[in-house]
């Protein structure tokens, strides 16, 4: 998977927007319990945090080619919807949309931040932009999956994100064994300015909650099974190339998804793919394809195809080792000479000394 996935260090200026506020939002939902009826501190100390996120991305700015002030101007004007969001969902109780009717709902805690899941059971790992504890109406208390987007609601792209957060409620079920039968959509919108205009729609937050249900979700995991037989190291190892197809008439759809490099160049690589076809455009259109391959010569294709075969009869070998994690006792493959078993991370203090963790193996099975 990680090996079809995008790795050049460039970033679109609309992801770089999407981290930056995701930073600022996950900062608001860390220091919101210690500012309750004190609403005007939270609000300054979200824009001193304005700085301080900046600094930590600079190098995204320089490779978004995104002035300091430019984000920095984008970061403040996201501060009204993420407050809106606190003093609505985490300071109190809002009616919000929900499908064809509204409900309640209230965040009681905050339990983690960008929560990195993996589930054997379904095959799917994932990093969760917040997990809470929340109430709605006058039921009891859930766990539910919060995930964060930057933009409006309307942007076409509404059904992408529900999908990704009903995954990400099945892999809350699974972690802590509940039933997790919805989640938090939320969208906050500051001002952006592209190519020399200014959008100010809907500057703000508008939340929706989603509800698990049976149907969509087993949609969703046939659709991640469909995925993963194009990923097995066996077929890849046997030098058999059988991707997914192309998208071929949705130039304005492709055009847009970060992933576009990276898909078009593993096309040309692979499959030996053209701009065109008999069914019109291929994947962005014919000039952005042909801008984004053009440097590519049979010879490299050639290479690619041979490492890819090596590279993944190497991830074959190791991949047994990683299965073993899931499926063998400690005790059974310390005995077979694959691991040591029962170890616990655990702090030392030495006199006059700074603490130092230090790796122990216990009596009992950790």
């Amino acid at each position: 998977m990680d090996r079809n996935k995008a790795v050049h260090g460039y970033e679109s200026k609309a992801a770089l927007r999407g981290t930056l506020a995701h930073c600022l939002f996950q900062k608001a939902l860390t220091i919101a319990p210690s500012y309750v009826n004190r609403r005007e501190d939270m609000r300054r100390c979200l824009y001193d945090a304005v700085g301080l996120i900046l600094r930590e991305n600079i190098s995204g700015l320089y490779a978004a080619d995104m002035k300091e002030a430019e984000a920095c101007e984008f970061l403040q004007s996201t501060i009204k919807g993420i407050m809106q969001f606190v003093d609505s969902y985490l300071y109190g109780s809002k009616a919000i949309n929900s499908g064809k009717s509204s409900r309640r709902l209230g965040v009681n805690s905050v339990l983690a931040i960008e929560e990195s899941i993996s589930s054997p059971v379904f095959g799917l790992k994932g990093k969760i932009d917040a997990t809470l504890k929340i109430r709605v109406d006058d039921e009891a208390e859930s766990f539910a999956a919060l995930e964060f987007k930057t933009g409006r609601v309307g942007s076409g792209r509404k059904v992408y994100h529900t999908a990704q957060l009903l995954i990400y409620s099945l892999l809350l079920s699974e972690r802590y064994d509940s039933s997790v039968n919805q989640g938090v959509l939320t969208y906050i919108s500051g001002n952006n300015k592209t190519a020399g205009k200014e959008n100010e729609s809907q500057d703000g937050e508008h939340s929706i909650l989603v509800a698990s249900k049976r149907p969509e979700l087993v949609g969703l995991v046939t659709q991640r099974n469909q995925l993963a037989k194009y990923m097995t190291q066996e077929a890849i190892a046997e030098g058999a190339i059988d991707l997914p197809p192309i998208l071929q008439g949705y130039e304005n759809l492709c055009k847009s998804c970060f992933a576009v490099d990276n898909c078009v160049i593993q096309n040309r690589l692979l499959e030996g793919g053209a701009p065109s076809s008999r069914n019109g455009s291929v994947g962005p259109g014919a000039a952005i394809y042909n801008e984004k391959t053009g440097h590519i010569l049979p010879e490299h294709a050639e290479f690619y195809k041979l490492w890819r075969t090596k590279i993944a009869g190497e991830e074959r070998h190791a991949e047994r080792s990683r299965k073993e994690i899931w499926t063998i006792m400690a005790e059974d493959r310390e005995r077979d000479g694959h691991c040591l078993g029962n170890l616990m991370l655990c702090e030392k203090v030495r006199p006059m000394d700074a603490p130092t963790q230090v790796v122990m193996r216990t009596e009992q099975p950790a």
